[in-house]
C-alpha cells in the first residue's frame, strides 16, 4: 500500500491510502524548527533549497534557544504538537532542525506515529560501528 502519495507510472497495481483529514501531500519529511532568526544559508536544514525533494517545516511558536539547550520540558509538547500538525500534512518522518533536539527523541518517538529523527547525534553509533577499534 502507498501511503499518501501517487504511485509511479511503472506501478500499475497499487493501493493508495490516504489518511482521513491529509489536505496535502508529496512531502515525506517534516522538519522542526524552533522559533529562532538566524541566516539559514543553502546546507543549512531549515533552508529548503537544501534539499532535492519537497520537505514542510513546522516552525515551533515561541521555543527558544536556551529551551533546547537546557531540555526545557516544556518544549516536549511543542514538539509532539508540531509533529501531530507534519504527520496530519502527510509527512512520513520528522527530524530536528538543532542537535539538541536529541534531548527529547525518545519521548517524541513514542508519542508519535511516524518515524521520528530529532538529532543527528543519532547516527554516532552507527558511525562507531563502521571505525576501526583504534
Amino acid at each position: 500500500m502507498v501511503y499518501g502519495f501517487m504511485p509511479g507510472t511503472d506501478q500499475v497495481d497499487v493501493q493508495v491510502s490516504v489518511p482521513k483529514g491529509q489536505a496535502v501531500a508529496g512531502s515525506a519529511i517534516g522538519i522542526l524548527v524552533l522559533d529562532l532568526w538566524y541566516p539559514y544559508l543553502a546546507g543549512n536544514v531549515a533552508n529548503a533549497s537544501t534539499f532535492s525533494f519537497p520537505v514542510l517545516y513546522k516552525i515551533l511558536e515561541g521555543s527558544t534557544g536556551p529551551q533546547i539547550l537546557s531540555g526545557d520540558p516544556v518544549l516536549l509538547d511543542m514538539i509532539v504538537d508540531g509533529g501531530r500538525q507534519l504527520e496530519k500534512q502527510g509527512v512520513r518522518a520528522i527530524v530536528g532542525a538543532c542537535g539538541y533536539f536529541g534531548n527529547f527523541q525518545k519521548q517524541a518517538a513514542a508519542r508519535l506515529d511516524v518515524p521520528v529523527y530529532l538529532s543527528s547525534v543519532l547516527q554516532i553509533p552507527v558511525i562507531r560501528r563502521v571505525l576501526k577499534a583504534d
